[in-house]
């Protein structure tokens, strides 16, 4: 739409982009910035920052807070920009880091680093991929998670608009014989860098780690593509039939993996959490699994036996309601959680 200039089509991306996710605000006011100082179009890019920034604000400071169970709640974003204005110097030093630096490689390396000859549409992803680089977690950066998925869509832009450079580079070099075609053989190598990428790194039925487990060029601890782990079982089907037993109005404590079938409640922790941040708000149930689902005990998400001992040993403020299966359902005995 942008290229064709459909304002009305394009504004109506713009408005449905930024609800997505909270922080894409930013990534659309960077794009408007762009549009301002390098493609000379004020009017157009002083609205497109503006929706992007406001959206930001509104999400963040009104929306998100009036939402969450907890008057501590501050959104991802507006923290990190908080942290790195605290300690610029150590959000700094966080971005030189190898495993960041091959993540960028792979971001570029299936569409052969065209997008770099057109640098200055890249500033686009400043918002985005910048922040992943200064952050303190390594996953932010992940080429293999959704984190940078904003960035995508400029990454691909840039490409375009540096097709007609590598060309004009190849023709130079001279390696393509006469009669050949210039644009057939570089659109072929592209092609191909995008399949080979998607069979060695990618998630899909295309890829090597879909089909065997001894493949792993990304081993996270919590994170496998092999085709196993997509099939359901009847242990897993158990996990809503428990969800079923906690009313909509209530308040749970779960791990991560068990939230998708508590969307529906009116607040969810994550378990061993029992109360939040500000201690207003406390959990009426809790629900886990003590298969962990079958994570890693290395993973971050791994449930201690230690910590399941908070629940069940302490009768006298937690009424086991079921046990069934390695899932516990556990109702506190106290009825005032603070939830209003």
């Amino acid at each position: 739409f942008w290229e064709r200039q459909k304002m009305f089509g394009y504004f109506l991306c713009v408005v449905l982009v930024v609800l997505v996710r909270e922080q894409l605000g930013l990534t659309i006011m960077m794009f408007g910035l762009y549009v301002i100082v390098f493609e000379k179009r004020f009017k157009s890019g002083l609205e497109t920052a503006l929706i992007g920034l406001f959206a930001f604000l509104l999400i963040t400071q009104v929306i998100m807070p009036s939402l969450s169970t907890s008057t501590a709640v501050e959104a991802p974003a507006t923290r990190l920009i908080k942290q790195v204005f605290e300690s610029p110097m150590a959000h700094l030093s966080a971005v030189v880091h190898p495993v960041k630096f091959g993540n960028v490689f792979l971001l570029f390396l299936p569409l052969l680093f065209v997008p770099l000859l057109e640098p200055i549409v890249l500033i686009s992803t400043l918002a985005n991929l910048g922040g992943a680089m200064v952050s303190g977690t390594l996953t932010h950066s992940s080429y293999m998670l959704y984190y940078l998925s904003p960035s995508l869509p400029f990454i691909f832009y840039a490409f375009i608009k540096g097709w007609p450079k590598a060309l004009g580079m190849i023709r130079k070099t001279g390696v393509v014989r006469a009669g050949y075609s210039v644009e057939g053989i570089a659109m072929a190598a592209i092609l191909i860098g995008l399949l080979a990428a998607n069979i060695f790194f990618g998630p899909s039925p295309l890829s090597l780690q879909f089909w065997t487990h001894s493949l792993r060029p990304a081993p996270f601890k919590t994170q496998s593509f092999h085709h196993s782990v997509y099939r359901v079982t009847e242990h897993h089907r158990r996990a809503k039939q428990f969800s079923e037993l906690i009313p909509d109005s209530a308040i749970v404590s779960a791990p991560q993996f068990l939230h998708p079938p508590l969307a529906a409640k009116r607040g969810a922790m994550v378990f061993p959490t029992l109360e939040a941040l500000d201690g207003r708000v406390k959990a009426e149930y809790v629900l886990f699994d003590k298969t962990n689902n079958g994570l890693n005990a290395v993973s971050p998400a791994f449930v201690t036996q230690q910590e399941f001992d908070i629940i069940e040993e302490n009768t006298n403020s937690w009424e086991l309601l079921r046990a069934e299966n390695d899932y516990y359902l556990y109702k506190r005995r106290s009825v005032s959680t603070g939830f209003r």
